[in-house]
């Protein structure tokens, strides 16, 4: 059986700094925990330098997406 994925896309909202906040509370929450799950986070491309590092040597993996031609958005 396949492991499930938690999977949270910001799609374009949000800044380097409200995602490293973000990232920094889940790592707080998931650090002690035995995961039955992968858990995945999909900045903006702007902030997925810093994620991958606040991610380094835990649980979170990062994913990406398709960048779109609007300047913030759920596109």
């Amino acid at each position: 059986m396949r492991k499930p994925i938690i999977a949270g896309n910001w799609k374009m909202n949000g800044t380097i700094a409200s995602g490293s906040i973000l990232i920094e509370a889940f790592n707080s929450v998931l650090q002690d925990m035995e995961l039955s799950c992968d858990v995945v986070v999909c900045p903006p491309f702007t902030a997925i330098e810093r994620a991958v590092a606040l991610t380094r040597d835990t649980a979170i993996e990062v994913g990406a997406q398709t960048m779109d031609y609007h300047d913030a958005g759920a596109f």
